[in-house]
């Protein structure tokens, strides 16, 4: 019997085209986008992976929001809050692969890529004077959050839980592993001030597409936001550069975050930006998004709980969920509510069932109604 052909299912992995690809080896090399051949085979293999962009957060400084935006702008942060918004795809590739050593596990890594003719260093302080220098520091200096960082400071029990209580609504813990660790902060268990500093973190410095929650590990960049202690960002986006290029090599494979960033550092270096677009960041972080998906979701989610009591008061010796008044027990069901021929067979039924009740109560009406509260998308 002949084997089985295969069948075609008409799907396409992610990064698949229909035309066939030559090995990168019979590739012409592009010496103009490339440092050698090895970079090239790089950037065909990130062509499987999607961009992550960031968002444009645009608080008015005027607005109801205008303290959080303050400790933004406080940080000196404007340009990460203003990232650029046309994306070029090939040049955010073309950063990104010619950003790996060509050995990885032994070379020490760079801080410096190359793009159609122009070297781009993305190491802390390139990164902080691309910022317009918010943190100056000396040769070897360190700031405060970082040295906790290194040090395991933010895991000591007291500074732990201080962070915790700080950023978390009242009676809200953390998310605790099988193994009895706390690890994760969910989203709703934030306030609201910590919500959109997570917002921010997450689109534009530790770039996380889990927006649901956050590990603890960014809590205290959360804390240290909110209590507007300065942070040298630069060092931990220089940090977060250097994992994606190295990702499948010592790293897990993730999105090629920080697209808008990449263009901003490109645009400074002098080089003129094609002009395809082939991305742009849409949907500025303003202060209607705030009012309406973290504001208002902050509201339902603490009518979740009163929604019903509010609807009908609970008797005081039910202390669970409300029930309609209790009607008369009678044989007769009201003639505008029932068919006289219904309500014959509801009584023969509802005598059947009591015939095998031991309490007496399951035939009694609900004590409750079901409310169905949908979520907005973040």
């Amino acid at each position: 019997m002949a084997p089985k052909r295969p069948t075609n299912t008409g799907k396409r992995k992610v990064g698949e085209t229909s035309a066939p690809q030559p090995p990168p080896n019979n590739r012409t090399f592009e010496r103009e986008r490339f440092r050698s051949r090895y970079h090239q085979d790089r950037y065909v293999a990130l062509l499987k992976q999607a961009m992550w962009p960031e968002r444009v957060f645009s608080i008015n400084p005027e607005g109801p929001f205008r303290e959080i935006g303050q400790l933004f702008i406080d940080q000196g942060w404007s340009r990460l809050l203003n990232p650029v918004t046309d994306l070029n795809a090939e040049l955010v590739r073309e950063f990104y692969a010619n950003a790996l050593p060509e050995n990885p596990h032994t070379e020490l890594f760079p801080y410096e890529t190359f793009v159609r003719g122009r070297v781009i260093r993305f190491d802390r302080d390139a990164l902080n004077q691309f910022l317009g220098d918010p943190f100056p520091l000396r040769p070897g200096d360190m700031d405060d959050y970082h040295i906790k960082v290194n040090m395991g400071t933010f895991t000591l029990p007291e500074l732990f839980e201080e962070v915790k209580r700080f950023i978390l609504l009242e009676g809200c813990n953390y998310d605790v592993s099988e193994a009895g660790r706390e690890f994760r902060a969910q989203y709703r268990a934030l306030t609201n001030p910590a919500k959109i500093i997570q917002k921010f973190l997450l689109y534009n410095v530790i770039p996380n597409s889990h927006l649901s929650d956050c590990v603890v590990e960014v809590c205290p960049l959360i804390y240290y936001i909110l209590k507007g202690i300065k942070v040298d960002i630069a060092r931990t986006l220089a940090h977060e550069l250097k994992k994606i290029t190295l990702q499948g090599k010592g790293e897990r494979e993730t999105r090629l975050a920080f697209p808008g960033l990449i263009m901003g550092l490109i645009k400074d270096s002098g080089m003129r930006l094609p002009n395809a677009v082939h991305e742009q960041i849409r949907n500025p972080i303003n202060d209607a998004f705030i009012s309406r998906y973290i504001m208002g979701e902050t509201k339902k989610s603490k009518s979740k709980s009163a929604s019903t009591s509010q609807a009908h008061p609970p008797p005081p010796e039910d202390h669970h969920a409300a029930a309609p008044p209790q009607q008369p027990e009678s044989h007769d069901a009201p003639a505008s509510v029932q068919p006289p021929l219904f309500s014959t067979l509801l009584l023969m039924l509802s005598g059947s069932m009591r015939a095998t009740c031991i309490h007496g109560t399951c035939c009694q009406p609900p004590t409750g109604r079901i409310h169905i509260f949908s979520s907005p998308s973040t």
